[in-house]
């Protein structure tokens, strides 16, 4: 496959550099002092899918490291990201320049190799290192012509997911992990190569940092749900025990024709994909919320009465999604976020059954602040409840209600700010101290069951209490 060269020229010269160059300019360089410049990995994948990418990889044949550190230090300040093995950034832009290498194992782990930098190496033993086909294409800036040894555009095509090198692919664990992101963001299935070294591939050895980031981008993916399956037949579900405690779990057939509590979560999960807001921090904690919600199923589900019943489970599923999240990450208002929408998932639609009253509403803002509210809540449960798998289950009528209610009550973003404030009670003449505390959140309690606002009501009540209180002690 050719592309066009002038229409690529311009594409790539909306990467720019610190001093007012684009790529163009550098890759024109680097052609003149004799280096073969191929724009290589997931730039060609994302341009054969149509796909706009943020970050550039230029893979250079044809020179060393010195001579390629020469042409980008007239660029900008050079970041070594590996000089060792020839990997270089000039700081900030968003082009990553390499030579061509090749990996020999030394040590467990995702960064135990020992690289070689080898600039006359063909670009098929160049490609060879890389972990899936559809990554190891690479469009040479000499022909305008894609060159692709290992099959990588057929099987984008046939959407299909699948290893370069079966003999080393298991030298990094953290490319299981890789599938699964890539199986949910472009859609893909996995293919048997992929499938059958994965089984053999175990996780230890890897930084759980690395392990939150691609479980990160498996979740924010389009379908989670392929990258889920692809765990569980692999067999790496097993290194996410409170996940891998719903398979199997039943549920009654006439709430969850889906079936399992693994199926119903893998729906869920893709039904919160398509109601995404396009913050990250938003949607990293609906994501974690949708996969955690039903975490307690495990232990609380029962026969009762010829019914299968769950009762308690959200309270139950508090300490399996802390349990879960703090073996990846030390991020506490994530994890105090998730939890918070774990323990009230069926709020809304407890709270629409009853009718609640305002007072019920604001005290759900107020357990859910800081970290999370009723807006994100209300995402939470309604792709928990179309995952149902009921055609006309489309609508969520909670939900509804609940957003037009915390609207009318000015609480679906935040709880209401205390009304009652310090400085009120100094000018009551009170004198600072333990008992500010005291009198403030009683004032917040009361303004919370009754909508008060009016300072002079709140602090007549709690300071009246306080003296009747004493009176009685």
């Amino acid at each position: 496959m050719r592309v066009n060269l002038n229409g690529m020229t311009q594409r790539l010269s909306r990467f720019s550099f610190p001093n007012g160059s684009s790529l163009a300019d550098v890759l024109t360089s680097i052609q003149s002092q004799g280096g073969r410049p191929y724009i290589v990995g997931g730039w060609v994948r994302d341009l054969l899918l149509g796909v706009e990418s943020t970050d550039v990889d230029v893979e250079v044949f044809g020179i060393g490291p010195d001579c390629l550190a020469d042409i980008l230090e007239r660029y900008g300040s050079l970041d070594l990201v590996g000089k060792a093995f020839a990997v270089f950034r000039v700081s900030g832009s968003h082009v990553e320049f390499s030579l061509p290498r090749v990996d020999s194992k030394v040590s467990e782990g995702h960064q135990g190799f020992e690289v070689t930098a080898l600039p006359d190496l063909s670009f098929r033993e160049a490609a060879r290192r890389r972990d899936f086909t559809i990554n190891a294409m690479g469009l040479d800036l000499s022909t305008g012509c894609i060159v692709d040894p290992w099959g990588g555009k057929a099987h984008l095509e046939q959407g299909l997911l699948e290893v370069v090198n079966p003999d080393t692919f298991g030298d990094d664990p953290l490319r299981v992990l890789r599938a699964a992101q890539f199986l949910s963001r472009f859609l893909l299935v996995p293919g048997p190569e992929l499938v059958k070294c994965s089984r053999r591939m175990r996780i230890e050895g890897l930084a759980r940092e690395r392990i939150f980031v691609e479980l990160e981008k498996m979740l924010v993916g389009k379908r989670p749900s392929l990258g889920a399956q692809f765990l569980r037949v692999s067999g790496w579900i097993r290194y996410f025990p409170e996940w891998a405690s719903l398979i199997d779990v039943p549920q009654e057939s006439e709430w969850h024709p889906e079936g399992d509590v693994w199926n119903h979560v893998l729906l869920a999960l893709d039904h919160a994909a398509g109601i995404r807001t396009g913050s990250r921090r938003t949607d990293l904690l609906l994501m974690f919320g949708v996969l955690c919600h039903d975490f307690g199923k495990a232990n609380t589900t029962v026969m009762a009465q010829g019914k299968l019943r769950s009762v308690g489970h959200s309270s139950a599923g508090v300490g399996l999604c802390e349990q879960f999240l703090c073996r990846f990450t030390g991020d506490k208002e994530l994890i105090s976020g998730t939890k918070k929408l774990v323990k009230d998932h069926l709020a809304p639609q407890f709270l629409f059954q009853q009718g609640a009253k305002p007072g019920a509403l604001r005290r759900l803002a107020r357990r859910l602040a800081p970290e999370v509210n009723i807006e994100l809540l209300e995402r939470c449960a309604r792709a928990d409840y179309r995952a149902t798998g009921f055609d006309h289950m489309d609508a969520f009528p909670a939900g509804t209600w609940l957003l037009e209610q915390a609207e009318k009550h000015l609480v679906r973003t935040e709880p209401a700010p205390p009304v009652l404030q310090g400085r009120h009670l100094i000018e009551a003449g009170l004198d600072p101290g333990p008992l500010f505390g005291e009198l403030l959140r009683r004032a917040y309690d009361i303004q919370m069951e009754t909508g008060e606002k009016d300072v002079r009501v709140l602090l007549d009540r709690v300071t009246q209490e306080h003296v009747c209180r004493a009176e009685r002690g």
